[in-house]
């Protein structure tokens, strides 16, 4: 990546993380559905390649509801058949959420979750779904360069986020958004990344206190799981 400058992709206040996790599965169609209801206009999902090739929705490397197998290692087929909860939530595919989404007109952070290896088959699999329709609002984030590199030459309009567990005195320009641990959060840092023109968002932030602070701090916003938040903070 090279050449684009900063620019802030603005996301809100808070953030739904994977959905209303407190509420729903996370990660579910249901938890973005409720997610929107409750008031949020921006949910942040994890995406990862099935073996052949499609995006699915979910955190961890492993399924626990299909043994403790890796989502890697399965079939489009095979996980189209996971049930999440004896409620019967389905594993989604990205195609699905981007659906939903375009019909909520709800704002999507999409965090590519790779393991090193496997960043431009995770990329690929997320630009294929995204190609086939994606919401207004819409931006691709991932703790893995490599990824995000891949992301930028094949769709350069894309905004991106880069995940980091620590705040560095310097990003990479191509990037709009810095995504960093809350727990790491320093105030000058904060200053210095935002002049510069980066939206910067904290993860993951459950405590009215600590969002206030992040926001004196500088930052723009937090991701949160819990919804009582909206009520008690500005969009």
């Amino acid at each position: 990546m090279a050449g684009v400058p900063a620019r802030h992709c603005r996301l809100a206040r808070l953030i739904g993380h994977r959905g209303a996790p407190w509420l729903c599965p996370e990660n579910s169609l249901a938890g973005f559905e409720r997610a929107a209801a409750l008031g949020y206009r921006w949910v942040e999902l994890d995406v990862q390649a099935s073996r052949d090739g499609r995006a699915f929705v979910h955190h961890d490397y492993e399924i626990a509801a299909a043994g403790g197998r890796l989502l890697a290692d399965m079939d489009a087929a095979e996980l189209r058949e996971v049930r999440l909860d004896e409620a019967g939530t389905p594993l989604p595919e990205l195609e699905e959420v981007l659906v939903l989404a375009r019909r909520l007109e709800l704002g999507l952070v999409v965090e590519i979750k790779s393991r090193e290896g496997r960043e431009r088959r995770d990329a690929d699999a997320t630009l294929a779904a995204l190609a086939a329709g994606r919401p207004a609002n819409c931006m691709v984030a991932s703790f893995q360069p490599a990824a995000l590199e891949h992301v930028h030459a094949a769709a350069p309009e894309l905004p991106l986020a880069l995940n980091v567990m620590r705040l560095a005195a310097q990003a990479p320009p191509e990037v709009a958004n810095i995504h960093f641990a809350a727990a790491s959060a320093e105030r000058g840092a904060v200053g210095r990344l935002r002049d510069a023109g980066y939206g910067l968002y904290a993860f993951t932030v459950n405590e009215r206190a600590r969002v206030a602070e992040l926001l004196a701090m500088g930052a723009h916003g937090v991701f949160t799981d819990d919804h009582a938040l909206l009520a008690e903070t500005a969009p």
